[in-house]
């Protein structure tokens, strides 16, 4: 299911030329010659490297101090305010955080961090500084300063250069540039079928001429197809798994195609789990298994109707986990969920899905056999559009990340036990 795009404002546009534009995008300077928000992290530079690290995660609200002094208004503004700073690893985050607030001095790492997801739980992080956010909290900053600022560049070119020469005869024997060239191809085909309602990726109309139909298609879908391609020679063992490309339209719409692959890789490799994207899917079919657990504990009556009528609930939420519920909430509560992921963790992908089955329980519970579950379960969280009321769920089932992680452990032994023992009788 397509979000909806109608309920947010979006990040990005197309100008009467054709040309992307940032909607709410404030201006490089103010009147007062003061740096903007979006160069807050500039400005931070004197502050040391951990501060600069760390300057993504900052959350202001309202953000007017900047708006009308620069950084040191912004700092003013905050008053006595908790300011956040997120890096991977959190180690720093202590440091971060009693850098800007006296308060902060006096915290551990772990309460400094509760303090800061329990600010993504109750309000929404400034649009002007989601990327900095996701960037620093998704680890992709560090990634970045490892890999080197050109790498996104030259893996892009890395890619086009193979699928170039897999055209060529000379090459037709060569297996790792003819499977490279097979995982550009699953891109492409996988482009048009991304958001084409959105502006970013909106199709061209075949009445417009050839140059303008190039610059419409090179701004949101060339973007992507560089995006993914990247991140194909960065993690070849993975190339390309459909749902990637949602990830990355999404990344698309609040990040410029450099940061949006170093968020992308730093998700992969970070955030969630390992083998949430292989061909055998395993990290997130464990999640699926610990979910169920987890409906079992906090939503009984739900799992006891889906096993009444033979339904499959970690089957029907695989989707849900692999695609990081892009296809399946509203953009707007997309975007906010990940704000919440990217700063606490991927435990927060189950708070989601419980938030969402405990939000639609009666629907399922009135389900009468598996062709109405079906229906439901396909607009699940669709159907959703309340903000306010699906953080108000999430909270509700804040479970433990300790809790979370030894249920995937204990899953993923019992799953691998599982594929060992078929795997023998197969043998």
């Amino acid at each position: 299911t397509e979000p909806g795009w109608d309920s947010l404002p979006h990040s990005f546009s197309l100008d009467k030329d054709g040309k992307i534009v940032q909607k709410g995008q404030l201006p490089a300077k103010n009147n007062n010659g003061g740096e903007s928000p979006s160069s807050i992290a500039g400005g931070f530079a004197h502050l040391g490297k951990e501060v600069a690290l760390g300057v993504g995660g900052m959350i202001i609200d309202p953000i007017r101090g900047a708006q009308k002094g620069g950084v040191q208004g912004f700092l003013n503004g905050i008053g006595s305010g908790l300011v956040g700073f997120v890096s991977r690893p959190s180690q720093g985050l202590a440091t971060l955080v009693g850098s800007m607030d006296r308060v902060g001095r006096m915290l551990s790492p772990s309460v400094a961090h509760a303090r800061l997801s329990r600010l993504a739980l109750k309000g929404r992080f400034p649009d002007q500084l989601r990327e900095e956010l996701w960037s620093s909290g998704s680890g992709a900053t560090l990634l970045r300063m490892d890999l080197g600022s050109r790498y996104f560049e030259r893996k892009f070119k890395e890619c086009m250069e193979m699928v170039e020469k897999a055209e060529n005869s000379e090459f037709e024997q060569d297996q790792k540039i003819q499977h490279q060239a097979r995982v550009y191809a699953e891109i492409v085909k996988d482009l048009g079928r991304t958001f084409p309602s959105h502006p970013l990726f909106i199709e061209s109309s075949s009445s417009m001429p050839d140059n303008d139909r190039n610059k419409r298609d090179a701004v949101g879908v060339a973007q992507l197809r560089a995006v993914l391609s990247a991140f194909s020679r960065h993690r070849p063992d993975i190339g390309y798994c459909q749902c990637l490309n949602y990830i990355g339209a999404v990344l698309l719409l609040v990040c410029e195609p450099d940061r949006a692959f170093w968020i992308m890789a730093a998700i992969v490799e970070w955030v969630v789990p390992e083998g949430y994207f292989n061909e055998t899917l395993v990290g997130a079919v464990t999640d699926t298994r610990v979910l169920l657990n987890l409906v079992g504990r906090k939503l009984p009556s739900v799992l006891k109707h889906l096993r009444k009528l033979d339904a499959r609930l970690d089957a029907a939420c695989l989707q849900w986990f692999v695609c990081l519920f892009v296809t399946v909430l509203p953009i707007h509560l997309t975007i906010r969920v990940w704000d919440l992921l990217l700063v606490d963790g991927c435990h927060v992908l189950f708070w989601v899905a419980l938030a969402i089955l405990y939000l639609r329980k009666n629907d399922i519970l009135k389900c009468k056999n598996e062709g109405e579950l079906f229906e439901v379960m396909t607009t699940l969280g669709a159907n959703l559009d309340d903000e306010a009321k699906l953080m108000e769920a999430i909270r509700k089932f804040r479970i433990p990340r300790v809790t979370i992680r030894q249920l995937q452990a204990h899953e993923l032994k019992a799953l691998s036990e599982k594929m060992g023992n078929l795997k023998k009788k197969g043998e």
